[in-house]
Order: C-alpha cells, then sequence, then structure tokens
C-alpha cells in the first residue's frame, strides 16, 4: 500500500535544510580556501635550464639554502610566499610581485626589489661545479654545504652565513653586521673583508702552501690558529706559495684558523692532470702585500 508523505514533516525537513545551507555552504568555503590559498604556494621543485652553471642572488630578506640531491639537473624551490608573488620580470605588469626568478642559457638569478620574506633552495647534483655562485644579501640565513665553484662571491650584511665542507677556486666575502660560519677548501685565492660580525674563518688548505695577508683594527678578539693575534697586521710568504688568502678585520669577534683539507667534495683532474676548476697561475700582484681576485 502506498504510503502518503506527511505535510507537516515535509514542510520541516525543508526549513531544516534550508537553514543547514549556508552552514554546509561555509564549511566547504573554509575547506577548499586553505587548499586554493596555501595551495599556491611554489614549494614544487622547478628544473632549471639546462646549461646553468651560474647562479645569482640580489636580495633583502631571503633565505639561501644550496642542497645537494640525487638527479642529474639544477632544480630550485621557493617557499613562505604565494607563488602569485613570484615574477619573472620580463613583464611590466608585475607591481605586486616580490620575489623575481631570471634565466638565461647560463645563469639563474634571483632578485628582490623590496624586503620579501621567502625561502630560496637551489638543489644541485652530487659533483656538480658550478661557474660561479653569487651572493649579495641582506637580512638573510645563508647555507651551502658540499658545493664546488670556481667563483664563489658573497656579500651579506645582518645576515647568519654558514659555507662549509665546500671548495672554491676563487673566494670574494664580505661580510658586515652579521654571524659567519667559513669552512671550506680554497683552490687559488680567497679574499676576506670582515666588519662588525661574529664568526670563524677556516681555511682548509695547508698553511705551509699558503701567502697569507691579515690586517686587522679596533677587533673585539682576534685568534689565529687558537692563539690570541694582537698585531695590526700580518704578512707569511712561503718560497712557492700555490695560494694566496687575504684577510682584513675590524671590530669583529673573529677566529681564523687553517684545517687539514677535506676529503669532499672532490677536485677532479683530467688524464693530462688539469682540474675541473682550470688552471692556477698565481694573480698578479699589485705589490708586495696585496693581491686581487682574478678577472675571468
Amino acid at each position: 500500500m502506498k504510503k502518503n508523505l506527511n505535510p507537516v514533516a515535509l514542510q520541516t525537513s525543508l526549513s531544516i535544510l534550508q537553514k543547514l545551507l549556508p552552514l554546509l555552504f561555509f564549511a566547504s568555503i573554509f575547506f577548499i580556501i586553505p587548499l586554493g590559498i596555501f595551495g599556491q604556494e611554489n614549494s614544487k621543485l622547478q628544473r632549471a635550464n639546462d646549461g646553468i652553471v651560474n647562479v645569482e642572488f640580489n636580495t633583502d630578506g631571503v633565505d639561501i639554502d644550496f642542497i645537494l640531491h640525487n638527479e642529474n639537473f639544477l632544480g630550485y624551490k621557493i617557499s613562505g610566499i604565494d607563488a602569485k608573488a613570484v615574477g619573472s620580470g620580463k613583464s611590466t605588469n608585475e607591481k605586486n610581485k616580490k620575489i623575481f626568478v631570471a634565466s638565461s642559457k647560463k645563469k639563474l638569478q634571483f632578485y628582490t626589489t623590496a624586503p620579501a620574506k621567502a625561502k630560496v633552495s637551489i638543489f644541485i647534483p652530487k659533483d656538480f661545479l658550478l661557474e660561479s655562485c653569487r651572493i649579495q644579501a641582506i637580512n638573510s640565513k645563508i647555507k651551502a654545504e658540499k658545493i664546488k665553484a670556481v667563483y664563489f662571491v658573497l656579500s651579506c650584511t645582518y645576515a647568519q652565513a654558514e659555507i662549509s665542507n665546500s671548495k672554491f677556486k676563487n673566494v670574494l666575502l664580505a661580510c658586515s653586521h652579521s654571524k659567519l660560519n667559513f669552512s671550506s677548501g680554497v683552490v687559488a685565492v680567497a679574499d676576506f673583508c670582515i666588519n662588525f660580525t661574529e664568526g670563524k674563518i677556516e681555511i682548509a688548505e695547508e698553511q705551509k702552501v699558503c701567502n697569507l695577508f691579515i690586517t686587522q683594527i679596533k677587533n673585539n678578539k682576534m685568534l689565529l690558529n687558537g692563539e690570541p693575534y694582537t698585531h695590526t697586521s700580518l704578512l707569511y710568504s712561503p718560497e712557492k706559495p700555490k695560494k694566496y688568502i687575504t684577510m682584513s678585520a675590524g671590530f669583529s669577534d673573529l677566529a681564523v684558523l687553517f684545517v687539514p683539507p677535506f676529503k669532499e667534495p672532490v677536485e677532479n683532474f683530467n688524464q693530462y692532470g688539469i682540474s675541473e676548476f682550470g688552471p692556477t697561475p698565481p694573480p698578479k700582484l699589485v705589490d708586495p702585500v696585496s693581491n686581487f681576485l682574478p678577472k675571468r
């Protein structure tokens, strides 16, 4: 027998459903919007163009991290910022962009035009040799470990920089109002300029093959190989130097020491005994106690 629907019960059900519809709508918004907004964060690994061997940063407020990975390509990941705030610099309609990524045939570049809170991670294949890594950063945390580069240039202010277990042919490092931990090998030349900074510089080379020139002024504390160093300058020049290290420090708390060369990363040589970093002729001397990075 067919039952008739109760009009009162039907009306009550429709009334309850009408009241629940707004709640269901807002509930769906609550669950969908986070996926839509927070999912916009550009945290996916982006593959850089094949042939990229130069990485550059000119940023304010951006943390920088270099990470080795098992892939055979160089990539990057941007996190901590909405993907819509990342621009390419190619369009004139990018006023709301906070960080820009530009790529050419051999260079990958990151830059900001105003302070931006974000993190950029560079993923490098193991044993990959960068032609150059150049970083100019303010208000940043910078970390690089086990990387190799022909040229490594770091200029940082109000930053925390940790460069460890790496190997560079030429190093130019300027640090101000920062914290620094540099512990890496130097194939040819290293030039350090340190001001108002607390840190440690470990040169992973034998001191006896290094031409060493140090000047200091009004440092809070200066240690050389664990011993207090109070003189304003030091010049150590072996008969046949293989490496050239210059250092200028002022108003800082700094420890400088030489440690045994690291086993990794490995400096590879071809069948003719030439290093992958290229030939290493000594730089031209401007005068007996100063030198400069060789031109590219």
